[in-house]
């Protein structure tokens, strides 16, 4: 999956360099043991997430750390709107 959308020119690396920096300013902040994911998130403008992690979900929708965009989170096929939202171009 990752290799066919890097293909498709929709996959982004991300500097770990970059993803640090921004883990050293939400750590702070979050509840969830994932700042790495909040931080990487920022780094490459993703506001989708999927997992089942309630922790992480308090985390990627808290205005505080992931606003303009916000961040939401897919959990079940009754979120399905949330990939056609945040995937148009996939």
């Amino acid at each position: 999956m990752v290799r066919q959308l890097d293909q498709a020119g929709r996959a982004k690396a991300v500097p770990d360099a970059k993803v640090d920096a921004r883990m050293d300013i939400v750590v702070p902040h979050c509840v969830s043991d994932d700042p790495h994911i909040i931080a990487l998130a920022l780094e490459s403008g993703a506001r989708l997430l999927c997992s089942l992690d309630q922790a992480l979900h308090t985390d990627f929708t808290n205005p505080q750390l992931i606003n303009s965009p916000r961040g939401h989170v897919y959990q079940n096929a009754a979120h399905e709107h949330l990939i056609r939202r945040h995937c148009k171009k996939c």
